[in-house]
């Protein structure tokens, strides 16, 4: 699958975490006057499950979102390599000896951290 392909799908999915936020924005001056209404220990249950319901659909929506968005921004780039140290160093990806310390593969030209 292209890459964007990819991100497209990754923004859309974020969206929709956007869009499952809204219901919990759209009633928060609902949300404050009941509970501002009555004791917190003494409130309607119907009224308490209505709140807990789109608190944790809103925490939903920011997980599904953050996650998301995420993966719009890191798709497509390289990872970096970590080199293979026994004894010699060596890029894991193609296996050429490396010095120590250098950025880049001298073969492949991936990226090492070190």
């Amino acid at each position: 699958m292209p890459v964007a392909v990819r991100r497209a799908l990754y923004g859309l999915l974020a969206v929709l975490g956007f869009v499952m936020m809204v219901p919990l924005s759209v009633n928060a001056p609902k949300v404050q006057s009941a509970l501002e209404a009555t004791d917190p220990l003494a409130m309607d249950p119907d009224v308490s499950a209505w709140i807990s319901g789109l608190g944790l659909l809103f925490l939903a929506g920011l997980c599904v979102a953050a996650s998301f968005i995420y993966l719009v921004v890191s798709t497509g780039y390289p990872k970096a390599w970590r080199p293979v140290e026994n004894g010699q160093v060596r890029c894991a990806r193609c296996g050429a000896e490396v010095a120590s310390g250098l950025r880049r593969c001298p073969n492949c030209d991936q990226q090492q951290v070190w």
